[in-house]
């Protein structure tokens, strides 16, 4: 009788709960780490042409210091400090145009988003951070 035991393995029989509880710890593992970024809609329509050439705007340099003075290049505009900035100064400022930004090199950069933001805020659409100032600027 003992060699009938010998003879046949024994056969374990494995337990799903313990695995399928590992693969819903991992899944909310997985769900709880990974970012859900959001998708923006790229607008693709194309301008309708017109008979006239549009005349391009005039790109601006606004130029931004360290202390947080502004000043755009080529011209009398001038604030003591970028805080400063509002709607009144669109008479000196095209909204419509191009802006690129140029900064001193030891600008923090929360004054940099601070500012960008403000320019967002007064209808600045065509707005870019164009690098550091040349040395001549500074």
């Amino acid at each position: 009788m003992l060699e009938a035991y010998i003879d046949k393995p024994r056969r374990k029989k494995i337990s799903l709960t313990a695995l399928i509880d590992v693969v819903f710890i991992l899944l909310l593992f997985f769900m709880l780490t990974s970012s859900f970024s959001q998708s923006r809609a790229v607008d693709l329509s194309q301008p309708i042409a017109s008979a006239t050439a549009p005349v391009a705007p005039r790109t601006q340099l606004l130029l931004l210091y360290k202390d947080g003075h502004l000043r755009l290049h080529n011209s009398d505009f001038f604030l003591a400090h970028y805080r400063e900035l509002s709607g009144s100064h669109l008479t000196e400022l095209d909204n419509t145009a191009p802006v690129v930004l140029l900064t001193e090199s030891t600008v923090q950069i929360a004054a940099i988003t601070e500012l960008l933001s403000r320019l967002h805020v007064l209808n600045f659409e065509r707005t870019t951070l164009g690098g550091v100032l040349p040395e001549d600027q500074q």
